[in-house]
């Protein structure tokens, strides 16, 4: 059977995976990703390409940003600003003389989730990846939907207030990505934010600190909001939620608990219905085995 390369290049881990067309995984290791230039970066991949090109059929690109999927540009990069326009793809063509793709990791997420994960029993759904931003894609018909432009599921740019004074803080990247929880905890804690972690917050929270507690009711109404916003336009089946802190299960519970609190008691006066809300099936791996479902799709595989 055909192997592989998948790549997931994120701001700080570069992870990469030896897998077949059934997205199983042979092997996988990461790196640290360079934040120097782009010379510097395609060097990293040298090292991670060049001692399996020969036994590979392809390269399968998972990376943030803007992208162009079909040609495998970069319009933008995330925290890896020096990829901005970058003809990845092309780029890595030329170099290794191998099919290449290139996508967004959020729509690589949901991807992995529509085909072999928590998403592949429903018709319609979105995923939602907390992390230090807020990434996610969307799913109708079974096929993921990319929008006009290709920025369908960017849910770090949801706000509930687009003042200019309010604009950015009222964003559901601030409210609700990884920082969501440490940073207020911090705040209120007088602690300097770098010593407040996810483990830390979550560890004050089970020890039923007045704070945390305060703060984590603030975080699941805000991504509760969020979640009903997306509802009344998109009217899918199932929520699944990714990323790190998904791991908790009491962040899935008191969403779940939310949403339906919001439906039982007001939803029903109005034509919109409560979304089933999950945990993604894959962690590490969704962005993986979501940009090997691009790669096989967009060569006819």
């Amino acid at each position: 059977m055909k192997q592989y390369l998948v790549i997931d290049i994120g701001g700080t881990a570069i992870k990469y995976a030896l897998m077949n067309q059934e997205a199983t995984i042979i092997s996988q290791d990461e790196t640290s990703t360079p934040y120097i230039d782009k010379a510097h970066f395609f060097k990293t991949l040298d090292g991670i390409i060049a001692p399996v090109q020969k036994i590979i059929s392809g390269i399968a690109i998972s990376m943030p940003g803007r992208l162009d999927p079909i040609k495998g540009y970069a319009f933008t990069s995330g925290a890896i600003m020096y990829l901005n326009e970058t003809p990845i793809k092309d780029i890595l063509e030329e170099r290794y003389h191998l099919p290449v793709s290139v996508d967004n990791d959020g729509k690589c997420a949901a991807q992995a989730e529509a085909w072999k994960g928590n998403l592949s029993d429903v018709n319609s759904g979105i995923v939602i990846i907390l992390g230090t931003g807020i990434g996610g894609g969307v799913i109708l018909n079974h096929e993921l939907w990319r929008g006009t432009h290709g920025t369908a599921g960017e849910l770090s740019s949801l706000t509930s207030d687009f003042t200019q004074h309010h604009c950015i803080e009222k964003r559901w990247t601030i409210l609700n990505s990884y920082g969501g929880l440490t940073m207020p905890y911090a705040k209120l804690k007088q602690l300097p934010e770098k010593e407040v972690t996810g483990r830390s917050f979550f560890r004050a929270l089970e020890n039923s600190d007045e704070d945390a507690k305060q703060v984590f009711k603030n975080f699941i109404h805000t991504l509760t909001s969020g979640i009903i916003t997306i509802q009344a336009v998109l009217d899918i089946d199932k929520v699944c939620i990714g990323g790190g802190i998904s791991a908790q299960d009491s962040l899935i519970e008191a969403t779940r608990e939310c949403v339906k609190k919001y439906f039982t008691t007001t939803g029903s006066r109005y034509a919109v219905r409560e979304p089933l809300i999950g945990r993604c099936r894959f962690k590490n791996e969704a962005n993986l085995i979501g940009a090997l479902k691009h790669f096989l799709i967009q060569h006819n595989i």
